[in-house]
């Protein structure tokens, strides 16, 4: 996943709700949270968590992160999705669902246009 600082944060803002309903951490920072669920996912996992945490602390705080950080940031974020998310599936982004909407809105104009 290629990952931009706001697309980064914004990923980040998604897990940390889903710790928060699928795990009921609490705390008062992403840390913190993942300090709450450390029990609850494997060590593989809460290690990947951490590389995240640190990251978004940094990025939080005005720190520019270096390219090969984010690049990492995303191949840590496709890891922990299954577990923070309970094994929900990334939904399809809406611009695809539109462009299928709009290829079979076409495709029934044509048929109906040669059946009459």
């Amino acid at each position: 996943m290629n990952l931009s600082v706001g697309k980064f944060l914004s990923e980040m803002e998604k897990i940390e709700r889903m710790l928060v309903n699928n795990f009921d951490a609490e705390g008062s920072t992403f840390s913190a949270k993942i300090v709450a669920i450390q029990k609850e996912v494997p060590k593989g996992i809460n290690e990947k968590l951490s590389f995240l945490a640190d990251l978004y602390d940094r990025v939080k705080k005005g720190e520019k992160p270096d390219p090969a950080d984010l690049k990492q940031a995303g191949f840590w974020i496709n890891a922990v999705w299954p577990y923070v998310s309970n094994g929900a599936q990334r939904g399809a982004h809406w611009g695809s669902r539109i462009v299928w909407l709009v290829i079979a809105i076409i495709a029934a104009a044509v048929a109906y246009h040669f059946l009459h």
